[in-house]
Order: C-alpha cells, then sequence, then structure tokens
C-alpha cells in the first residue's frame, strides 16, 4: 500500500523515508530552491557530496527502490515549509 507525503526543507539534513519501513519512494520538487537528495545507510555527513539534485529547472523528481537499510534524507538552502511531496510504498 502506497501513502502520499510532504517533507519540510531545512539547512541540515533530515529523513524523510526509512528503507525498514518502505521498499520503494518517489519524490518532486515543491519549491524555488534546489533539494539535495542523500540514499545512505544512515544519516549523512553535514558535508558530504554523495547526494542528487533535484530543481524546478531541470530534474524534479525520482522514484528508486530500497533495500531495507537504506535511508533517504533531504536538505536546501534555507528553511521552507514544503521542499518535496511524494509518495512511500509500504514493505
Amino acid at each position: 500500500m502506497a501513502n502520499t507525503f510532504k517533507a519540510a526543507g531545512a539547512v541540515q539534513w533530515q529523513q524523510i523515508v526509512d528503507g525498514g519501513l518502505y521498499s520503494r519512494f518517489g519524490i518532486q520538487v515543491d519549491c524555488r530552491q534546489r533539494v539535495y537528495v542523500c540514499i545512505s545507510q544512515g544519516a549523512p555527513d553535514q558535508n558530504t557530496d554523495d547526494y542528487m539534485i533535484l530543481e524546478t529547472e531541470r530534474t524534479r523528481e525520482i522514484v528508486c527502490n530500497l533495500a531495507s537499510t537504506d535511508r533517504v534524507s533531504i536538505r536546501t538552502g534555507d528553511a521552507v515549509t514544503v521542499a518535496v511531496r511524494g509518495f512511500r510504498d509500504n514493505r
């Protein structure tokens, strides 16, 4: 079963999807800022270069299957009420 969600943006990484709970997710940008997306097995380091960039003028969305150990985190340049909207498929 899937459910939709939204997530705020912040300058610090914040987890939005836990692979232990969800097997697949999709997100799309819903703000004017770049959204940095990191898929890792733990909390990403604030200065990591291991991320993807979503933005309104280029790649706006991503859909991905997850291992049970994966975590998806996002961050933005400034805090925004809604940075992404998406869906999560229950494991």
